[in-house]
């Protein structure tokens, strides 16, 4: 398997479970996963410039920025030590 196919199913794993997490009402485990997709993302994007993909990669990085942002308003900082 390929260092970019590796990077999304790393990505789409961490986003799954960030997702889960969210809806569970573990919020700063999920920012956390949130986080790590992000990295994912990105790596990705910047591994692989000419991606045909990358467009889409970002706006699922901004996305997952935009929920972190929410959840951060609505959580105590004892939970994003959880």
């Amino acid at each position: 398997m390929s260092a970019s196919n590796e990077l999304e199913k790393a990505a789409t794993a961490y986003a799954l479970d960030a997702v889960r997490l969210d809806k569970q009402g573990a919020k700063g485990r999920a920012i956390t996963m949130y986080q790590k997709a992000i990295e994912s993302l990105l790596q990705l994007v910047q591994l692989y410039p000419d991606y045909s993909l990358n467009k889409v990669y970002v706006q699922r990085a901004i996305a997952y920025q935009e929920r972190i942002k929410i959840l951060q308003g609505s959580v105590s900082p004892s939970e994003l030590r959880a």
